[in-house]
């Protein structure tokens, strides 16, 4: 276990300044690097919070004081700098989602392996202590057995517009942009993978889903659906349904709202919890922690590779093919 970690981030968009606020916060990790395509963009990044500015990725990487690299660049970015990352004795913390389809993350996870470093996706939800209790309370049972689950994250952009979010080519689309949380919630709440998966979507002139839903089942008896979009604002939550009572979370991606469980026939119940400084600096502390098990239980590489499989079905159903695609 470190006790902390020397950090490079690459890029300089709106996730990369959430994980620099962070990491002073959460005390386990220590900004000395940040890489951007733009100098400037680097050097205005390093002025507000810390560390040495680069002119590229990969001076960031090749940076001797920097032990771990934090991926905040477009998704179709991400498989491509983990190899790289990797490859060059660093531990990585990759943005979501990972790749742009499983066989990207496949060969990604490979380099990573081989270079014998840490990885972890940055679903920041999932090492979080709401996602904890939750997944205690499903496991001991408290609400029985888990029969319907829905879920939703949609946030709206500028349509249309040119950043990566909403451009086919980088990955952009509702499924992949925001649609993986859910999915990714949705099968850590059923425990076991999907046997059947759908995705309907609306696909814009330029080729991405602004919005959709999917629907999952389960061996297990679970049922589930969601909503995603980038083009209109939601609730963003989960609610589980369970034989015995249901399971609310009003902020499941954020983890800054309420855990409520109610029980059949009793007055609803909000679960307490110790939130850690910070939601995205949090993921530095689990790094330092779990530096020498090579990955986290939270969302292990397995579990990646599971989400980017459920991923791709989806796209498929709904007919979302990327140029990478075989």
């Amino acid at each position: 276990m470190a006790s902390s970690l020397n950090w490079a981030i690459l890029g300089t968009g709106s996730i990369a300044e959430k994980f620099a606020e962070g990491l002073p916060l959460c005390q386990h990790g220590k900004l000395v690097a940040v890489g951007s395509r733009n100098a400037d963009s680097a050097e205005a990044f390093v002025a507000k919070h810390a560390g040495q500015a680069y002119g590229s990725y990969e001076e960031a990487i090749a940076d001797p004081q920097v032990e771990a690299v934090y991926i905040a660049l477009p998704h179709h970015l991400h498989a491509e700098w983990t190899i790289k990352a990797a490859r060059a004795g660093k531990h990585i913390l990759c943005e979501k989602p990972f790749a742009m389809n499983l066989a990207q993350a496949r060969e990604a996870l490979a380099a990573v392996k081989e270079a014998g470093v840490f990885f972890m996706e940055a679903f920041m939800y999932r090492c979080h202590p709401q996602t904890i209790l939750l997944r205690q309370l499903l496991n001991d049972g408290v609400i029985g057995r888990i029969m319907v689950v829905t879920g939703e994250f949609c946030y709206a952009t500028q349509r249309p517009g040119k950043h990566f979010r909403v451009d086919p080519a980088l990955g952009g689309g509702a499924l992949m942009d925001v649609g993986c949380y859910p999915v990714s919630m949705i099968r850590l709440i059923a425990g076991q993978e999907p046997k059947r998966v759908v995705y309907s979507a609306e696909l814009t002139p330029e080729g991405y889903d602004g919005y959709g839903s999917g629907l999952m089942d389960f061996e297990n008896g679970v049922r589930a659906t969601f909503n995603a979009s980038v083009h209109c604002n939601g609730r963003n939550w989960v609610t589980i349904n369970g034989e015995n009572g249901t399971i609310t979370v009003t902020d499941p991606w954020f983890c800054n709202g309420q855990l409520v469980v109610q029980i059949n026939g009793r007055a609803p119940e909000e679960m307490r919890y110790r939130k850690p400084p910070h939601l995205w600096g949090n993921q530095s502390i689990v790094a330092a922690q779990l530096l020498e098990r090579k990955q986290a239980p939270f969302m292990s590489w397995e579990d990646t590779l599971g989400n980017m499989r459920i991923l791709d079905l989806m796209r498929q159903s709904a007919g979302i093919r990327w140029d990478v695609d075989e």
